[in-house]
């Protein structure tokens, strides 16, 4: 028997057919990504020839890769630029500098359909370092990965999570209030300024002051670090240099409240300043208040001739380094003592 076909049902046919194929095609486009590769030495953004695809690196969720060169290798913006995800691959202590060029005003927005935008500095068996000497924009965060060193030296506006992974990141710039920071692993520092609060988890560090790479491993520079807050979770640790004086040793400047998280070791692993290192007292981190602590929370490590104690005072938390006791002393407190009990039995 013949069905007489409806022109209504053609037509109600035809759009969800047409709706099915604009759905893949938007899901295919959201979950494509291309990686493209630098080629070149130093040289433009803009260049399509420095590029692997002969094309500008450009596009959400799209990387943007490097290769270990040379030596330094510097690229230049010149102009606004926009990708996914960068993949920096850097060994030996070399590295990239991304500048802004011309204009001076260029940006590099990280952004991803979905997740965290990833700055990931790798390597071989040694470590290189990523210089972002250009404002970094965007609304997705930034997630630090690889054992390179990523130095984050401009204003940067930025907002969502900073997430420290691995490897080291300094910001020696700045990171705006919306950029809340998570340090989860690897070592967080700088002598910049963070906006926002930071969070530093079990198996994270936070190192005040500058970290550069000297030969193949790096090495922190004395500098102050300022945050808006810490919220310091049990296992997480403070790295901090002493030198003769607080003017020649790390800091770490809260405009906020420092704030005891979940329970653990609150350890500062002191290193003494290559300049030379005194005894005295050391302003450790300053903030208007504190929250949870108390003094006999903190431990610390370090070489033998650190010895002190800790003092939680309203404002600040000092460190005040003390002569460890020497085995001559210690031999005639143990004489003092034998003598005090024999004068007690006779």
């Amino acid at each position: 028997m013949n069905k007489s076909i409806k022109a209504s049902d053609v037509k109600k046919s035809l759009a969800a057919c047409a709706t099915t194929v604009l759905f893949l095609a938007a899901s295919l486009q959201a979950n494509s990504q291309t990686t493209n590769l630098w080629n070149s030495s130093n040289g433009s953004w803009g260049n399509t020839a420095n590029w692997s695809l002969v094309v500008v690196a450009d596009g959400i969720d799209n990387w943007a890769q490097t290769a270990n060169p040379g030596g330094g290798r510097t690229i230049t913006l010149d102009g606004d630029r926009l990708i996914g995800n960068l993949d920096i691959v850097v060994n030996n202590n070399r590295s990239y500098t991304i500048n802004a060029g011309t204009p001076s005003t260029s940006t590099l927005t990280l952004d991803v359909s979905s997740g965290t935008p990833v700055v990931q500095v790798r390597a071989g068996s040694t470590a290189g370092v990523l210089n972002m000497n250009v404002p970094v924009l965007g609304s997705d965060g930034l997630e630090k990965r690889g054992v390179g060193l990523l130095n984050l030296a401009a204003v940067n506006l930025y907002t969502g999570a900073t997430i420290m992974t691995a490897g080291n990141l300094a910001v020696n710039g700045s990171l705006a209030v919306g950029s809340a920071v998570q340090v989860n692993g690897g070592t967080f520092g700088g002598a910049g300024t963070i906006n926002g609060s930071i969070t530093l988890n079990s198996g994270g560090t936070i190192n005040p002051g500058n970290i550069i790479q000297v030969g193949t491993a790096p090495a922190p520079q004395i500098g102050v670090l300022t945050a808006a807050s810490l919220t310091w979770n049990g296992g997480g640790t403070l790295a901090f240099q002493l030198g003769t004086s607080p003017a020649t040793s790390d800091l770490l400047n809260l405009s906020g409240v420092l704030t005891k998280g979940t329970a653990g070791v609150f350890n500062f692993a002191f290193s003494t300043n290559s300049a030379g290192f005194s005894l005295g007292t050391f302003t450790l981190i300053t903030f208007p208040s504190s929250s949870g602590f108390s003094e006999s929370d903190f431990t610390f490590s370090g070489p033998p001739e650190v010895n002190g104690v800790f003092a939680l005072n309203p404002t600040s938390l000092e460190f005040t380094a003390i002569p460890e006791p020497t085995s001559a002393m210690l031999a005639v407190i143990g004489m003092a003592l034998m003598w005090q009990l024999h004068r007690r039995k006779s």
